[in-house]
């Protein structure tokens, strides 16, 4: 009951959240797989190749999302439509924190110390894009299928039955159907039927069957994966400084970017739009020492949950470690199994002794000053989860906060912008894109500048930006048309 309730605190506000014009755009209500799917292609319309990447699951539950709540079609969208899909999401949300008291009850102890580790994970403002989020949805979905898949494999490790395994299986393949970076949980599961399985037992026959099986899915994810997000330019072309030891640096840097949020959620913003550049220094050494250490204990701890948490955590990076090298590695989402490896593996460290091979063994309760202390962390978190939840309110506020960091982007004051105006507030829009071309110059927004100089009736205002723009991009077919329809005083400019 105290961890519903501590959801329902945190989350309940999402249910009357907007979508934002950031990435729910392209995923969903201007997405023709989800709004229109009958006009889409076959492979955009059950698999996501238009996205740069298969999820067919998140996909499913957006379509039946927009069959609920809309848009009817790609003309008629509202940010307020996107409550609906919030409330949805709310069910999900409530999902994952069972399905981390689950795995917590098993592994760690039974009530009190279970409901903490559910509600660490969700309390830590890492959570809040993955879970306040309509585009997060995805990842929400990892989330909630990788703490089942590994609640089966905990219970397989010592069971002469194949059925956990065909459970993790299942879990596993739509942890995959969800986002690709599932796929680092066919790793572990090697990994747990190899390495992390107890002294002197065998598992299941079908286990080796069904451990090739995931393998085999995830090369081919990886694979299909790859080659749409190149079609779509979603990787950095490869150059002669691309080598591998700037990709483990690259690695190095987001690791230790990823561990300093982790450990010091204050410093967390509301969105990473610029990359921090890469650096090599004192915080990229710790993160290498943290890396060897957390390998150590994988293996000299592998049949008890510590050894199994931390096999987990190198499993759950590999995929945002930016070894691939994508062009934007720092967002808060990516952190979200490696928080629940590190929640898992510390109070399950405090809380059992290594795995015995019996049935029986029952981990112990966590001792009260842990108890104490987990709750007072939980208490912290939670009132700075709060803010960065608030952050995905609606595409105003997003872009508000955004800007707070961001101060010297012009992309940054461009994207404020147009929260302003996806919201309607469309003359406090042309104030602000006003004050961006005032400070960056006004190339970057003189196209916004004259659309919603049309959109509040001020047509001279617009007249002036669409002659400027000409002045400089003769063949802008946009502005000829535009400026054609405001010079013979037709009432559809700027439409």
């Amino acid at each position: 009951m105290a961890l519903f309730c501590l959801v329902a605190a945190l989350y309940g506000r999402t249910a009357s959240f907007h979508f934002v014009d950031w990435d729910d755009r392209h995923h969903v209500y201007a997405n023709p797989a989800v709004v229109d799917p009958a006009a889409a292609h076959p492979l955009d319309r059950w698999l996501g190749r238009n996205i740069g990447y298969p999820l067919p699951l998140t996909l499913a539950t957006w379509r039946l999302d927009r069959a609920l709540y809309g848009p009817e079609t790609l003309d008629a969208v509202r940010p307020a439509q996107g409550q609906g899909y919030h409330r949805t999401q709310l069910l999900w949300i409530f999902g994952f924190a069972l399905a981390l008291y689950g795995l917590g009850s098993v592994s760690i102890a039974p009530g009190w110390p279970a409901a903490l580790f559910a509600g660490l994970v969700v309390a830590h403002p890492v959570a809040a894009e993955p879970l306040a989020w309509i585009t997060g949805r995805k990842d929400l979905f990892v989330g909630i299928f990788a703490a089942l898949t590994l609640l089966s494999l905990w219970r397989a490790r010592v069971s002469d039955s194949a059925r956990w395994w065909w459970l993790a299986t299942g879990f596993a393949v739509l942890a995959m159907a969800s986002k690709p970076t599932g796929v680092c949980l066919a790793g572990f599961a090697v990994w747990a039927v190899t390495v992390g399985r107890p002294r002197g037992h065998r598992p299941a026959s079908a286990a080796w069957v069904l451990v090739a099986a995931l393998c085999g899915l995830a090369a081919v994810i990886i694979v299909v994966g790859s080659a749409w997000h190149l079609q779509l330019g979603g990787l950095e072309t490869a150059t002669p400084a691309d080598t591998p030891g700037a990709r483990l640096l690259r690695s190095l840097h987001a690791t230790s970017w990823h561990l300093r949020m982790l450990a010091a959620p204050a410093w967390l913003r509301a969105k990473y739009v610029i990359e921090t550049p890469t650096t090599f220094g004192v915080t990229e050494l710790a993160t290498a020492a943290v890396g060897a250490m957390t390998v150590g204990i994988s293996w000299r701890w592998r049949h008890h949950v510590a050894g199994w948490a931390a096999a987990f955590a190198l499993f759950a990076w590999l995929p945002v470690s930016n070894l691939v090298p994508l062009r934007r590695h720092v967002a808060d989402s990516y952190m979200l199994l490696p928080w629940v490896a590190l929640c898992w593996g510390v109070l399950g460290s405090i809380a059992s002794r290594p795995a015995p091979p019996a049935r029986s063994g029952r981990p112990q309760a966590l001792p009260r000053p842990v108890l104490l202390v987990a709750t007072g962390a939980l208490l912290v978190l939670s009132l700075r989860a709060a803010p960065q939840i608030e952050t995905w309110r609606d595409s105003v506020q997003l872009w508000k906060q955004t800007l707070r960091y961001e101060k010297d982007s012009p992309q940054v004051c461009r994207m404020a912008g147009h929260g302003l105006f996806f919201e309607g507030e469309r003359h406090k829009a042309l104030a602000m894109w006003e004050a961006c071309a005032a400070r960056f110059g006004p190339a970057l927004f003189a196209n916004n500048l004259a659309i919603a100089a049309l959109q509040v009736g001020e047509r001279d205002k617009a007249r002036r930006w669409f002659q400027w723009i000409l002045a400089r991009r003769p063949n802008d077919q946009r502005a000829q048309r535009h400026l054609r329809a405001l010079r013979s005083g037709r009432d559809d400019a700027g439409r």
